[in-house]
């Protein structure tokens, strides 16, 4: 019998926190100190983006504070707000630069490395991940390392980023409302996630 929706969600959580504790290690200690060191002078840019984070709000706040005591018009109280976001803007252009960049980088590192890790997860494990077997739920079909590619990293990981998460939803309705219980990836692979005592030929 193929898998209902529900054990496929708990499933996928399972082994989402699985590959993403590895990613977020491998992150904190790894590709964080890396990423840092690749931006000029990071340490002493971020240290000074987050001192004018603290004045720039402190600064919004006191405008925001004259603004309901009454003490400026609204039109003083739009003047003010644009001035400080260009004092800001002017004075902190690298700080700003050098943190977008880090956020970029670290960012691809975590889309790279969860689509990357669950593959090899995938992989070594056979598809016999960890939440499958505690949902009692098996990967049943052709299951090799191209097959794994195909449907973890084209059909899941790209697949969901190309259509903005609205491929997760064509997933669900999949899963839910077709008497197969198959998404694109399961019969693109010739595959199925299967209750683990069915016996299931392809």
């Amino acid at each position: 019998m193929n898998a209902s929706i529900f054990k496929r969600i708990i499933s996928f959580f399972i082994d989402t926190i699985f590959v993403l504790a590895l990613v977020v290690f491998l992150f904190r200690f790894v590709a964080r100190p890396l990423i840092e060191d690749s931006i000029d002078n990071f340490d002493a840019l971020y240290a000074s983006f987050l001192d004018a984070q603290e004045t720039r709000f402190d600064e919004v706040v006191a405008v925001q504070e004259s603004f309901d005591a009454g003490e400026i018009t609204e039109s003083e109280y739009t003047t003010r707000l644009e001035e400080i976001d260009t004092t800001y803007n002017e004075n902190y252009a690298a700080e700003s630069q050098a943190y977008a960049q880090f956020l970029y980088t670290s960012a691809l590192f975590f889309i790279l490395g969860l689509t990357l890790f669950n593959y090899l997860y995938q992989g070594f494990t056979k598809g016999k991940t960890v939440g499958r077997r505690i949902t009692k739920l098996r990967l049943s079909g052709p299951i090799n390392w191209w097959t794994l590619l195909l449907r973890e990293v084209f059909w899941k990981s790209i697949y969901w980023v190309f259509t903005l998460g609205f491929g997760i939803f064509i997933d669900f309705i999949l899963i839910s409302l077709t008497s197969q219980r198959k998404t694109i990836r399961d019969y693109l692979t010739k595959t199925k996630v299967v209750v683990e005592d069915t016996l299931y030929p392809i």
